[in-house]
């Protein structure tokens, strides 16, 4: 329609009508003249509301073009577009006296920056942001009065949206799949080829949350030179991203040569390491090697490299002695750790994350040459890093004594810890094991010996990782006499059972299969994956404990050998008590002996005595003995438990008189001093007349 309605034409001002003095009549020149004006009025109307509908369309073919990657920027587009539109329509109306027009378009760009302000508070003030908003905008049945109900129910609609979204996600995210990791003897059975599997040292299992992989992103910044657009994970000791991978590259063709020609030699990026059988080859190849740099235009660092031959360097941070083909840890680094140590023991009541987070990380990064201890002894420490909200974040360490006292073992063992070696010992067995759902079975590489066992109902539903360890315990019993003061290596298909024995499992009935029935030797805090075996009270594993032996110093705990201090004996392993008795009086006598047989005949001389009574009356003796040397512990005036003064044993048995609620406790402690004073072949004070009345005054009591 135009804006200038045919009805009012010939009411308009400007048409000239024949004054009524000249003629009463209308002649054809002034009807004439009437139809021309309405005409032209008509289609000037008609042409301005043609090319008004051009325009919209063109803005609406203008709109759809434009594409953005977010649809709030596209919206954002779209008003600042309809608004600029406005601005000219009411510049052209101006220009053309169309004020009126030109109001009510002004007045529309108006509004239009009213109900955008109104949305932006709206999005700023709510939970649910802009999906609030989005919510709001759907829903138009209700009335204006009504505005601030609609804002509130298209908030919490968009707050359940945003939960579910969030549910999807986490649901649908690819979990990559968890590293192992070991030292370098950590070796397991590959199904392929029947090889071993070399895992990386510097990876660590369970430590971490689940990790998500994606791509580097242009606002993505790195903590290493400050620069965006990738990791610091990517950077590369070059200074530049693509350096180290162009340089490795560039002297792959050197090492080739170098190797065709007999030279064992290994690069990491910069750094090499050459081995020869002879000082003399070495030297030769050594001056080969840096003719052929200078010569390919490299310029060796002469504080750094050493030409001549040694058999012992630091390399890669790691020291290696090759005079004891050992991997071991330079001074400098033991020296930083444990001022790293003392720092963090020095704030135990407010320690950084971050810091907590550095110790383990240096621990984890010395695997290669201590080896799978790294793992064990951080447990505690990691569990206290995954409770972080935020790696600046403060916690008090006297809230995780477990925590303090792994930091405590670090400080006080870090020099004593058993270097791993760097060659393989090749094994004198070779035993081959694998289970399914139905049963298990193994055979001895190289012999006709062959043990398989078909699961009980109980234990098919077990899981697969408890089934091949126990193939591997099964197969171990079965060859016993065969492997008997023998090296062994298993290959097992289960990378998990390889990990278990290695390591241990938090999950008891995993930690009791990897072994038998006797007496755990455990550092005693709750730490240890063993702690439900032994601390809890009514566990279903108790009957799997005989004795625990809490050790202290470090270098006892791979003491090798069948004697009372081994960890793995060939014999039984007697406990704390027993090693108590069978290393005084009579049994002190051991270091007298020197030949191997008669020593070895005077290590299994125990295990017949004992056996010559029943296990329980053992068991059941030395429980007693044990508990009457706890309670000499409280008195520091009693000196010596074996032998003891017929004083205390007294003392001791006035003590239970008083405090026992039975007379079979009397008796049963002075059997079980008695007993140990004569198994140690020590004055006994049980013989003594006072010890003897107290017995008889129980004996009395019974038969009364």
């Amino acid at each position: 329609m135009s804006d200038i309605e045919p009805d009012k034409l010939l009411d308009m001002e400007d048409v000239e009508m024949p004054g009524q003095a000249a003629s009463d009549e209308i002649t054809n020149a002034d009807l004439l003249s009437l139809m021309k004006t309405y005409f032209t009025r008509k289609l000037t109307g008609i042409e301005r509301n043609f090319a008004d509908t051009t325009h919209d369309l063109a803005r609406k073919v203008q709109k759809s073009e434009s594409s953005f990657k977010f649809k709030g920027n596209k919206v954002q587009f779209d008003l600042n577009s309809d608004l600029l539109d406005n601005i000219d329509i009411a510049v052209d109306c101006i220009e053309h006296r169309r004020y009126d027009k030109a109001v009510k378009v002004l007045k529309e760009s108006g509004q239009s920056l009213k109900k955008r302000n109104k949305l932006i508070r709206i999005a700023d003030k709510s939970e649910g942001g802009w999906k609030t908003v989005d919510e709001y905008l759907s829903d138009d049945v209700a009335s204006d009065s009504e505005d601030e109900k609609r804002i509130r129910a298209a908030d919490g609609r968009a707050v359940k949206k945003l939960k579910t979204v969030k549910q999807d996600k986490r649901q649908n995210i690819k979990k990559r799949p968890a590293e192992s990791a070991g030292g370098p003897s950590s070796i397991a059975h590959n199904g392929n080829n029947g090889g071993f599997s070399q895992q990386q040292p510097f990876l660590v299992a369970g430590a971490a949350a689940p990790i998500t992989s994606r791509r580097n992103r242009t606002r993505d910044i790195c903590y290493n030179c400050g620069l965006y657009g990738h990791w610091a994970k990517d950077f590369l000791p070059f200074g530049l991203c693509s350096a180290g991978y162009v340089f490795t590259k560039v002297v792959r063709p050197l090492i080739a040569h170098w190797r065709k020609d007999g030279i064992k030699i290994t690069v990491y990026l910069d750094d090499g390491l050459c081995l020869a059988e002879t000082e003399k080859l070495c030297c030769e190849q050594s001056v080969r090697v840096k003719n052929d740099l200078i010569l390919s235009g490299f310029v060796p660092n002469k504080d750094k490299c050493i030409w001549t031959p040694v058999q012992t360097l630091v390399w890669l941070g790691f020291t290696w002695n090759l005079k004891s083909s050992l991997m071991e840890l330079p001074l400098i680094k033991i020296e930083n750790f444990i001022n790293l140590i003392d720092v963090i023991l020095s704030k135990a009541f407010k320690v950084k994350i971050r810091l907590l987070a550095k110790l383990c990380g240096k621990i984890i990064s010395f695997s290669p040459a201590i080896g799978n201890v790294t793992q064990i002894m951080t447990r505690c420490t990691f569990s206290v890093i995954n409770l972080r909200q935020d790696w600046d974040q403060y916690v008090d360490l006297r809230q995780h004594s477990d925590s303090i006292q792994e930091i405590m073992f670090w400080k006080q063992n870090i020099h004593c810890l058993k270097p791993v070696p760097l060659l393989r010992n090749n094994s004198e067995f070779n035993v081959f094991t694998d289970a399914s759902d139905i049963g298990a079975g193994g055979y001895l590489q190289g012999t006709d010996y062959i043990a398989h066992r078909q699961w009980s109902v109980t234990e098919a539903t077990k899981s697969s990782t408890w089934r091949e360890i126990k193939a591997i315990e099964l197969t171990l019993d079965s060859f016993a006499k065969v492997l008997e003061h023998s090296s062994v290596t298993f290959f097992t298909d289960n990378q998990n059972a390889v990990s278990i024995i290695k390591k241990g499992s938090k999950l008891p009935h995993l930690q009791v299969s990897c072994g038998a029935e006797g007496t755990l030797v455990v550092p005693k805090w709750q730490s240890a994956a063993f702690w439900p075996l032994i601390f809890k009270q009514n566990s279903e594993y108790a009957c799997y404990v005989v004795d625990v032996l809490e050790f202290h110093e470090a270098e006892r705990i791979f003491v090798a050998g069948n004697n009372l201090n081994s960890l793995f004996a060939n014999g039984q392993f007697h406990g704390k008590i027993l090693a108590t008795i069978f290393s005084v009086g009579f049994w002190s006598q051991n270091e007298q002996i020197k030949h191997p047989e008669l020593k070895a005949l005077f290590n299994s001389l125990s295990s017949t005595i004992l056996d010559a009574r029943a296990k329980s009356t053992v068991e059941k003796y030395a429980g007693y003995f044990k508990r009457f040397v706890k309670w000499t512990e409280k008195y520091s005036e009693i000196k010596c438990v074996l032998p003891c003064q017929e004083l205390y044993v007294g003392l001791y048995l006035q003590n239970l008189i008083q405090s026992a609620n039975h007379y079979s406790v009397i008796e049963s402690a002075f059997y079980g001093i008695k007993w140990a004073h004569n198994l140690a072949g020590v004055a006994n004070p049980c013989d003594s007349e006072m010890a003897v009345y107290v017995d008889e005054l129980q004996e009395q009591k019974k038969v009364n």
